[in-house]
């Protein structure tokens, strides 16, 4: 699964956002893949669908009702996300179940210092949330991420291979420009990078 893409946004006055079609998808998709590896995704069982374009599970809504193409049911639920603070504070994350999970039994198998690796996941786990989406394909972000991320209205949400991120639109821009302006040819050419 490989998320890309960046889509202009707007959140609402609920802090409501619409998820792509394309990344609700490749999320669907993915979920689908891999309904059986999850306990409790195999039946139905109780996780909850969010939209997303990265690994995720599917949950109650998926086995119910003809779906649409993008592996949701009409009543447009059947995609769980995690959101989670970004790595520079800037933006913050979209993970699917499925990938929240691996990052879960990722950090299990860490050779970190147990103390330093606590104190990372009474951070990051206590200030992620699991959102789902509704039937417009909309996840709601929660006030206290929104501040701290500094996010206002208008946003972009950009494909990073196994998650979704979400930058306000001119910081995204400002990003953009300047490593255009730096002549980053990497960014052009991925072999570079190999």
């Amino acid at each position: 699964m490989v998320f890309v893409g960046d889509y202009e946004h707007s959140l609402d006055a609920k802090n409501r956002l619409a998820i792509p079609r394309e990344i609700r998808a490749v999320a669907a998709t993915h979920a689908n893949a891999n309904r059986g590896d999850q306990p409790g995704l195999a039946d139905g069982g109780d996780s909850r669908g969010a939209s997303g374009a990265a690994s995720g599970g599917a949950g109650r809504g998926a086995n119910r009702g003809a779906s649409d193409g993008t592996g949701e049911t009409n009543e447009g639920r059947g995609l769980v996300f995690y959101v989670t603070p970004g790595e520079d504070e800037q933006c913050l994350c979209l993970y699917t179940e499925s990938m929240f999970h691996k990052r879960a039994e990722q950090l299990d198998n860490s050779s970190r210092d147990p103390d330093e690796l606590l104190a990372y996941e009474e951070l990051f786990y206590g200030l992620s949330r699991r959102v789902a989406t509704d039937a417009q394909g909309r996840i709601r972000l929660p006030d206290s991420l929104l501040e701290r991320a500094g996010l206002d209205r208008e946003v972009v949400l950009v494909g990073v291979k196994d998650h979704v991120r979400i930058y306000n639109r001119p910081y995204w821009q400002a990003r953009m420009a300047q490593r255009s302006a730096d002549g980053s040819r990497r960014m052009l050419n991925p072999r570079r990078m190999m």
